[in-house]
């Protein structure tokens, strides 16, 4: 019963318009914030650009590109819990919940649309910041030329020790020097994963958040905001989302272990759920 509600459910995600206006506001802000950081290099020799690698709109502290700042606090996972988070909440007020649990019951019920939200959470950012290193290539070179600067502003791409000096504050400084691409890559797929995740967490709230859909699509952001207070400076999350973060005291360990651990509080919670409460009502 599983993978036919989880046909029904991807027909439902597909089928809904908010997944559509996700995508393009998300393509919207990766557009925007490219032209942005073209608009810093007037008049500049190729040869001065940095590479494409340090181009990437990723590394917008140095780049000045202030609209993508923007989406990195406010926007992602705003963005990622619109596409599904909301759809037992719609489905619930429609009544549309009660003839899926009858059919299938409640644990393939929630499962089909946590793995949903999930995926188009991820997705719906995914695919943008695939398109921005994409973009990078149409204004950066490749590889830094002899006489071109990285992206911190008037350090030689080539002077390696110099890169490496300032960098070493970076959640993987040696990565950051010797594969650049590979380290963009890292925390496209990072930030598209916690994407997905927060979509869960709204998800979960739409359980016992019942009058309101924008508080359910609106907790994950707002869950996010308030742990940026409560946590140390070295363990703040959006600091983990971006390449250019430049942070004494980054933990590889908190990296990759805090999307694990608000995903499994998510799976116990939706667990519970799918035991103890009839969640059509």
């Amino acid at each position: 019963m599983f993978w036919t509600m989880m046909r029904l459910q991807a027909r439902r995600l597909v089928g809904r318009k908010e997944p559509w206006i996700c995508l393009v506001c998300m393509t919207a802000l990766v557009c925007v914030s490219f032209v942005e950081g073209c608009l810093h290099f007037p008049g500049f020799d190729r040869a001065a650009l940095p590479s494409a690698a340090r181009g990437w709109i990723g590394h917008f502290e140095p780049l000045q590109i202030r609209s993508f700042g923007v989406g990195i606090y406010l926007l992602f996972f705003l963005i990622s819990s619109s596409v599904f988070a909301d759809c037992h909440y719609v489905a619930r007020k429609s009544g549309i919940s009660s003839h899926l649990i009858a059919r299938c019951g409640q644990g393939p019920y929630i499962a089909s649309c946590a793995v949903c939200t999930g995926i188009g959470g991820m997705l719906v950012l995914l695919v943008p910041l695939l398109l921005s290193q994409l973009l990078a290539f149409t204004l950066f070179p490749i590889e830094s030329g002899p006489y071109a600067f990285s992206s911190w502003f008037g350090t030689p791409a080539s002077n390696l020790a110099d890169a490496r000096a300032q960098v070493a504050n970076a959640l993987i400084p040696e990565m950051m020097v010797d594969y650049p691409y590979l380290y963009n890559m890292m925390f496209i797929v990072y930030a598209s994963l916690w994407g997905g995740i927060m979509a869960l967490v709204s998800f979960s709230a739409s359980f016992i958040i019942r009058r309101n859909r924008l508080a359910v699509l609106g907790f994950s952001t707002l869950f996010y905001l308030i742990s940026l207070f409560l946590l140390p400076r070295q363990l703040n999350l959006s600091f983990y989302l971006y390449p250019c973060v430049l942070v004494s005291g980054l933990s590889v360990l908190f990296f990759v272990i805090a999307p694990l651990f608000v995903l499994g509080a998510c799976i116990v919670f939706l667990v519970r759920c799918a035991r103890c409460e009839d969640v059509a009502i």
